[in-house]
């Protein structure tokens, strides 16, 4: 009787399985699967070195290490607020905060690079990310300032960085007194945490 009436409308539950496979796709595509190399390759948040303007983020601290994350990635910076520890999450997330009425999951970021645990300071920042899918906290040593540099002057990675730290650094900058290892924070989220695959 079912398939009679969808048959009557010029539906049959054929085409409407293949609508619902369809759908299930595009969910899967949005919120479970590693976003296509092509859309990390194609993100602004990309260094392109054959374009003639400049590039700006912000550089940080983790422990005795610089960082760069590009500013249009960066949604605001925080004073550490009161993080609460999740059981039995993953080792690499600290907690989760209130912020201002929203729930923001903070990251230990010092744990994704493989440092050991330093106590929060008065420095300590928590940088608020915006990959266009999902926002995140990263909780860092401390907060330095934003740059702008030609891209031309963002050189390839280190060729001794080892494991995932190096998948995870797309340039480095020189900065008078320090080395900044430019993040691809999108890179990053995608692998390790929840725009990852289902087992």
């Amino acid at each position: 009787m079912i398939e009679e009436n969808n048959a009557a409308n010029g539906e049959t539950s054929q085409e409407k399985a293949k609508q619902f496979e369809d759908a299930m796709q595009l969910i899967n595509e949005l919120f479970l699967e590693e976003a296509p190399a092509e859309e990390i390759k194609d993100n602004l948040y990309h260094i392109n070195k054959d374009e003639d303007d400049t590039f700006q983020f912000i550089n940080f601290l983790v422990d005795k290490e610089w960082y760069g994350i590009a500013i249009i990635k960066v949604k605001e910076i925080i004073k550490v607020p009161q993080i609460t520890y999740l059981p039995s999450s993953p080792s690499f997330i600290a907690g989760i905060c209130n912020l201002r009425g929203n729930i923001l999951t903070v990251i230990n970021t010092k744990r994704i690079f493989g440092l050991s645990d330093t106590p929060i300071t008065t420095d300590s920042r928590v940088v608020v990310v915006d990959s266009g899918k999902i926002t995140l906290g990263f909780l860092v040593d401390a907060v330095s300032e934003v740059v702008e540099l030609p891209k031309s002057a963002i050189d390839d990675p280190l060729v001794t960085l080892e494991g995932e730290k190096g998948e995870y650094i797309i340039g480095e900058a020189k900065l008078e007194d320090k080395l900044v290892a430019v993040l691809d924070i999108d890179k990053l989220i995608y692998s390790q945490c929840v725009l990852s695959s289902p087992d």
